[in-house]
């Protein structure tokens, strides 16, 4: 091969490679948003794609009818991100897990919630106020997920061979009695931190009193 040749195909590549390493997320981005298949996972993805993005007019594309909103995620950060995971189906909606990562003012904030997709007039569409609505209902589930998992894990693995069945009964009625305790001190700061009006004419779980 002539060296000349074989020097300019050097040089192509390099500068090909050199633009994917730069803004190969911007391109797989793009590339995302030609075409989007209907199909709700897809839909979640470029929603919030576009929605993360700094300007997120054209986000609405991809909202159900009554869920239009001017703006969507409130600030801006080029390090947001939104990692969606396993989807399940219910009456024909979908919910998918999701968990976003926000950057604000220095610090970063890890959001879960479910990404609500319908389908409306044969199109999948995000429900917007589904979705904002479900992040207390899916950090809730994780917590107690985290919790059950962990404790199943401690009862099973450390204490089998430690602590007698009378014992075991004895540490497990303790450390539920813990966790309605931690339960009700998380109640009052949701609701001091979301609506304080509301402990006004709230009624308290009787493991609460």
């Amino acid at each position: 091969m002539n060296k000349f040749v074989m020097y300019g195909l050097v040089i192509v590549a390099a500068a090909v490679g050199a633009t994917w390493f730069l803004f190969g997320d911007a391109i797989i981005e793009r590339g995302d948003l030609l075409y989007t298949p209907n199909e709700p996972t897809a839909v979640a993805n470029d929603f919030w794609i576009t929605a993360l993005n700094e300007n997120d007019k054209s986000a609405g594309k991809y909202l159900s009818g009554d869920s239009q909103s001017e703006t969507l995620i409130p600030g801006y950060s080029k390090q947001d991100r939104a990692i969606l995971g396993k989807s399940e189906q219910s009456n024909g909606t979908y919910y998918i897990k999701t968990t976003l990562m926000l950057f604000r003012d220095g610090q970063s904030a890890q959001v879960p919630l479910y990404t609500v997709v319908v389908s409306e007039n044969g199109q999948f569409k995000v429900d917007l106020n589904s979705t904002l609505s479900s992040a207390q209902d899916a950090a809730l589930n994780n917590a107690l997920s985290y919790y059950a998992s962990a404790a199943k894990h401690a009862y099973t693995l450390f204490l089998d061979t430690q602590l007698s069945a009378d014992e075991k009964v004895l540490l497990l009625d303790a450390n539920l009695s813990n966790l309605e305790k931690r339960m009700c001190v998380v109640r009052s700061e949701v609701i001091q931190t979301v609506l304080p009006s509301y402990a006004e004419n709230a009624s308290t779980p009787a493991y609460c009193e």
